[in-house]
C-alpha cells in the first residue's frame, strides 16, 4: 500500500515538470520562427533593392516637367514594395511658367520609358514628347512667340509639343531656329514665314485629339 502511494505521488509531481519544460520550449521555438521570418524579409528586401528595381521616366503633358521614378519590386514580378521619385523642370516648362502660359496645376504624367527587373525596354507615348521639352531651341521659340505677341502661334505650338503625333515636327523645327535667339519681332516673323511647311502643319493639325496614348509597351 505504501509503494502504491509513492508511485502515485511521483506521477503527480512529474506532470507539472513536463508542463514547465513545454512552457520554456515554446517561447524559444516562437523566437526561432520569428527570426526566420525576419531573415527572409530582410533577404527579400535586399534582393528587391539589387535585382528588383524598375526605373522609369514620365513627362507632364501640361507643362513639360519630367519625373524620374524607381520602384522596388519583388524580383521578376510587377508587385511594387515602395517607390521613390523626383521631379525636374525642363527648358520648356521653365518658359511656360515664366510667360504665364501655364500656372500651378496637378501634373498629368505620361509614361516615357523604363527598364529593370527583367524588363529590357518599356516605352510609352511620352518618349515622343521628351526631346521637345528638353530642347533649349524649342524653348527659345516659345520665348520669342511670347515676347513678340504671337500668342495664337504660341498656343498652337504648345499643343503640337504635347501631341505625340506632331512632337517630332516641333523637335526638328528647333534645329532651324537661330542659335543666338531672335533679335526682334520682324526677324521672328520672317523666320516663321520661311518655314511654310511647318506653318502648314499648324493649320492642318487636329488640335482636338487627346494626348493620352496607349499603355506602355514592354520589350
Amino acid at each position: 500500500m505504501a509503494i502504491e502511494v509513492q508511485i502515485s505521488t511521483l506521477t503527480m509531481e512529474t506532470k507539472p515538470l513536463r508542463t514547465s519544460l513545454a512552457m520554456i520550449a515554446n517561447p524559444a521555438r516562437k523566437q526561432r520562427r520569428l527570426a526566420l521570418v525576419v531573415g527572409c524579409g530582410v533577404l527579400l528586401l535586399a534582393g528587391s533593392a539589387w535585382f528588383g528595381t524598375f526605373g522609369f521616366s514620365s513627362v507632364c503633358t501640361h507643362c513639360g516637367a519630367m519625373r524620374y521614378a524607381k520602384e522596388r519590386q519583388i524580383p521578376l514580378t510587377r508587385i511594387t514594395l515602395f517607390r521613390t521619385s523626383s521631379e525636374h523642370q525642363t527648358p520648356v516648362s521653365v518658359e511656360l511658367f515664366r510667360s504665364g502660359a501655364v500656372s500651378k496645376h496637378e501634373h498629368q504624367w505620361m509614361f516615357s520609358s523604363g527598364t529593370g527587373n527583367g524588363v529590357r525596354c518599356a516605352i510609352g507615348q511620352g518618349r515622343h514628347i521628351r526631346p521637345d521639352v528638353q530642347s533649349e531651341a524649342v524653348a527659345s521659340i516659345l520665348n520669342a512667340s511670347h515676347r513678340f505677341g504671337e500668342v495664337q502661334f504660341r498656343d498652337r505650338f504648345v499643343q503640337l509639343i504635347f501631341d505625340p503625333k506632331t512632337s517630332e515636327s516641333v523637335y526638328h523645327l528647333g534645329f532651324l531656329a537661330p542659335t543666338n535667339d531672335f533679335t526682334d519681332a520682324a526677324e521672328f516673323r520672317a523666320w516663321l514665314d520661311r518655314e511654310t511647311q511647318f506653318r502648314e502643319d499648324i493649320r492642318s493639325a487636329d488640335f482636338g485629339r487627346s494626348a493620352v496614348g496607349p499603355d506602355p509597351v514592354l520589350r
